[in-house]
């Protein structure tokens, strides 16, 4: 059994509201491969990726393998930002020489889901741009080895290894190996720079005696693209040439080893758009306001209690249809300048009006009033406007008038805003008021007032609202009987 006191906290309990907004967030980004046929050379797995990108709130990256598996080009999208369960649409497209996307391009329209960072998935906010520009950068390294002969006799399988030199960005050395296995002398290149997967072709020729480049080095036709692991990684030949042979290119028993690094490039850069020069913003509010303050252009004019306000009729058309009717209707003679008079408004309320209409902001009033305008408070300023609104058809008005009421209810207005509720169809403004009363103690103090009173006269059936909205029924008596007596004077009048 609920007492009193448990039935008000019950009417009091807030509700609230929330809401999941789901949408599917576009972006794109355009990922250049610059040096395809030289992808094609490289024979690995491993894959060329673009620059970053974000779209959605997180961040993403293309995955090209150039020979995935069987002859096939393979695209993935790798999630490179935490979070698992992002879920995406993915569509690919090739554009063609004309920089147009193929019609020809296979794709689905599967949502697939990531599973977090550096996962990725296999197969439009923002658009960004990169490019991966592929090449090979060549250099040589001439290697001079004096004294060949000692190397010889000191059987030892330690390389020679010759100053460091870089090519493609990369630090590099040539070891050499004077007997390595079975009487045969081994050449190798090895990395000195700490980048794993660098790949590179590797080209060693002796020069004869005559300090030109000999025509009949060993692997002189060999193209291989050799795959360096890290730091110290050597790539090369074991069985360059026989160290019998190789004595035919010595001089002053001195050899000369020329080598030939082709490196294989691949540098991703985001292409950044020239910066979108930001419009000047146009200040409506401000904007519109000039002519109302001017009087420029004005084809009517409105008295208001002796003071007269220009305006203009297609403004004013444009927001109320109750202006469209009266200036565009049927039968309407065009006027150069209309003149109009306006009955029962006060011209502060008028003024307030013309301003909303022409800056769609509720009036400032805070600032102190000059000259002869009277100062009306938020509230009661809403009040009037609410009315008006109301004759005018300016719904969104309205709508601003009822929220700036219900903000300020009081025991001393709650009467008068229940009767304006009930008056013009404002059905928030009601219900707030009558939850406002659904206190015993507040619906006690407000029915003693003459605005309580003159409400049950002009809206009876509100009087039945509140009474079925209270849980007490002595109060519902106390109504009923003031009801009564209200009825009994009113009949005597």
């Amino acid at each position: 059994m609920y007492t009193g006191e448990d039935m008000t906290n019950l009417r009091k309990e807030k509700h609230t509201v929330s809401v999941s907004t789901n949408e599917l967030v576009q972006g794109s980004h355009l990922f250049k491969v610059t040096g395809y046929s030289l992808l094609l050379e490289r024979k690995c797995s491993d894959p060329i990726q673009s620059a970053p990108f974000e779209v959605g709130g997180h961040n993403w990256a293309i995955n090209f393998y150039p020979e995935y598996y069987n002859e096939y080009s393979s695209v993935f999208i790798e999630q490179l930002s935490e979070g698992n369960g992002v879920r995406a649409k993915i569509r690919f497209d090739l554009l063609d020489q004309l920089g147009k996307p193929s019609d020809m391009t296979p794709h689905d329209d599967v949502l697939h889901k990531f599973g977090g960072e550096d996962m990725e998935d296999m197969k439009n906010g923002k658009k960004t741009v990169s490019v991966s520009t592929n090449e090979l950068v060549e250099g040589s390294h001439m290697f001079k080895i004096v004294g060949y002969s000692l190397l010889l006799e000191t059987n030892c399988s330690e390389p020679v290894q010759s100053a460091p030199f870089e090519v493609g960005c990369h630090n590099w050395a040539i070891n050499f190996y004077p007997q390595y296995y079975n009487e045969h002398a081994s050449v190798y290149v090895v990395q000195l720079s700490e980048v794993n997967g660098v790949r590179t072709k590797i080209r060693f020729g002796l020069l004869d005696q005559s300090g030109k480049p000999s025509g009949m080095t060993p692997h002189d036709g060999d193209d291989t693209l050799f795959k360096f692991g890290g730091k110290d990684t050597e790539c090369g030949y074991g069985f360059f040439i026989r160290n019998k042979d190789l004595l035919s290119y010595l001089q002053n028993d001195s050899l000369t080893i020329k080598c030939t690094l082709c490196v294989l490039t691949s540098l991703v850069n985001q292409l950044v758009r020239p910066p979108f020069r930001e419009a000047p913003r146009w200040k409506i509010h401000s904007d519109l306001s000039k002519p109302l303050e001017s009087g420029e252009g004005a084809d009517v004019i409105f008295n208001v209690k002796g003071k007269l306000f220009l305006a203009h009729k297609c403004l004013l058309a444009a927001r109320s249809p109750y202006f469209r009717a009266q200036f565009f209707g049927l039968m309407k003679k065009p006027e150069a300048v209309q003149h109009l008079k306006v009955e029962d408004m006060e011209p502060t309320v008028f003024e307030s009006l013309l301003r909303y209409i022409y800056t769609d902001i509720f009036p400032d009033i805070e600032e102190p009033c000059a000259n002869d305008r009277v100062q009306l408070s938020r509230t009661v300023l809403a009040e009037k406007l609410l009315l008006v609104a109301n004759l005018y058809l300016i719904d969104q008005l309205k709508i601003i008038c009822e929220d700036i009421l219900r903000e300020n209810i009081s025991d001393d207005n709650v009467a008068q805003f229940l009767a304006l509720a009930e008056q013009y169809n404002c059905g928030l403004l009601k219900d707030t008021c009558l939850g406002y009363l659904a206190d015993p103690k507040t619906l006690a103090l407000v029915m003693l007032s003459k605005e309580f009173l003159q409400l049950m006269i002009d809206c009876p059936s509100v009087l039945k609202e509140i009474k079925e909205n209270m849980g007490y029924p002595i109060v519902g008596e106390v109504l009923l009987d003031l009801q009564n007596s209200v009825d009994l004077a009113s009949d005597s009048i």
